[in-house]
């Protein structure tokens, strides 16, 4: 879990540089650290619903793919990892390009399903600017 935490602290500090394409690397990697995470959860809640199925999927897989995957870490770590270093927040800000904004979804979705959507996100967004606006609709 200590490469996954790295990792995720990396793409955190490419969402915070100046630079959009290292912003949109950084959520690129928080975005497939993030459903990593959500499939992990999954297949933990299908092994507490059935054990004995989840067991016969984990050895036909093992079985399929002769790699070990890397460990994901699971809710319990990466929730509070969003959470302390403000990730939606960061995302929303009012000096944040467009193409990071539009990529927020998933971590807002997360963070709803787990009880952690606040309305204090709410003021981070923006109506467009006339920039954003296409003349011809007017």
């Amino acid at each position: 879990m200590a490469v996954e935490m790295l990792q995720l602290d990396m793409a955190y500090k490419f969402l915070t540089f100046n630079s959009v394409p290292k912003q949109l690397l950084g959520i690129t990697d928080i975005r497939t650290a993030l459903s990593a995470c959500v499939v992990k959860d999954s297949a933990a809640e299908a092994a507490k619903a059935d054990p004995k199925a989840a067991a016969a999927a984990a050895a036909a897989e093992k079985k399929d793919d002769m790699k070990e995957k890397p460990p994901y870490m699971a809710t319990a770590s990466f929730l509070p990892w969003l959470l302390k270093n403000k990730i939606a927040e960061t995302m929303l800000s009012l000096d944040m390009h467009s193409e990071i904004v539009k990529k927020v979804d998933i971590i807002l979705s997360y963070l709803a399903r787990n009880g952690h959507l606040q309305t204090k996100y709410l003021p981070h967004t923006r109506p467009p600017s006339f920039v954003d606006c296409n003349p011809g609709m007017w």
